[in-house]
């Protein structure tokens, strides 16, 4: 077993169990409340595929950089704080002024949140979604992590 064979088997079993609780609760508020949604499904599988990609790309990326560097995981946690309550969502992304919405465009999750309520709400215009983007960024990071897991996976095993 190799370390990618233990990322990938964490990240299934995450993803799956997010998905499952997702589903429940999705679920349970569609037949509990008149919400006035119509689902659309692939728009909302593909709001999980970005999820998905960019969770991976970020996890490669900390795997490597909390065994190298300790202090990362604090740092790591300061840093995104703030980037979750930016992610749009407890605000519309819509509704922001422009010198900050501009800002905000570069978090990768503004676009996985965009996309899900795009999902939901038939009627919301998500204009500002970039799926590239966020595919981008996601796999840089993966392409980073894994790149570099794999050169120092020995040094990090033996440290």
């Amino acid at each position: 077993m190799t370390f990618v064979d233990a990322m990938v088997a964490r990240f299934v079993v995450n993803m799956m169990t997010q998905i499952s609780v997702a589903y429940i609760v999705f679920f349970g508020i569609l037949l509990m409340f008149d919400t006035r949604t119509s689902p659309d499904l692939p728009t909302i599988m593909l709001a999980f595929v970005m999820t998905g990609t960019f969770a991976f790309g970020i996890g490669a990326f900390n795997c490597f950089m909390f065994s190298i560097l300790p202090i990362w995981q604090q740092v790591w946690s300061i840093f995104t704080r703030p980037l979750f309550i930016l992610s749009g969502v407890l605000f519309i992304y819509d509704k922001v002024p422009e010198p900050y919405a501009w800002y905000l465009w570069f978090n990768p999750l503004v676009h996985v949140v965009g996309t899900m309520r795009s999902g939901f709400y038939f009627n919301y215009d998500a204009a500002y979604i970039s799926h590239a983007y966020v595919f981008g960024v996601a796999l840089s990071f993966m392409l980073v992590g894994l790149v570099f897991l794999r050169r120092y996976h020995k040094h990090l095993l033996n440290r």
